[in-house]
């Protein structure tokens, strides 16, 4: 079997050398040929939870205890929750089902109003 790699290297000990850049690797043995990409380093994949049509599609306010005041609304690719502690609600969560496939890492920012 011949092993190559495009923006990687084979070392002689038969391992994939990379640097921050997907490679392209491919096996060719008896005339047949299988290439495999291998995502390497950091990829940003947006993930359309907060568009337009978010709000109507399956997102749900849910409050500890249930049924305390508060909001949620989705748009321009941001989720805002308004929620009042003081008559004893103790969490207020937005709450979403989604498949994201096969991430290794999943990050957001969350913002306050410093209203405690």
């Amino acid at each position: 079997m011949r092993w190559s790699a495009k923006d990687a290297t084979i070392d002689p000990n038969g391992r994939l050398v990379t640097s921050d850049r997907n490679a392209v690797v491919t096996a060719t043995a008896g005339g047949a040929n299988a290439t495999l990409t291998i995502p390497v380093g950091r990829h940003a994949a947006p993930v359309p939870l907060f568009d337009a049509a978010a709000l109507h599609n399956g997102w749900t306010f849910v409050t500890t205890p249930a049924n305390g005041p508060g909001t949620m609304d989705v748009g321009e690719g941001r989720l805002t929750l308004t929620y009042d502690f003081r008559t004893g609600e103790r969490a207020a969560y937005a709450v979403k089902q989604t498949v994201l496939g096969d991430p290794l890492a999943l990050s957001c920012a969350i913002d306050g109003d410093g209203g405690g």
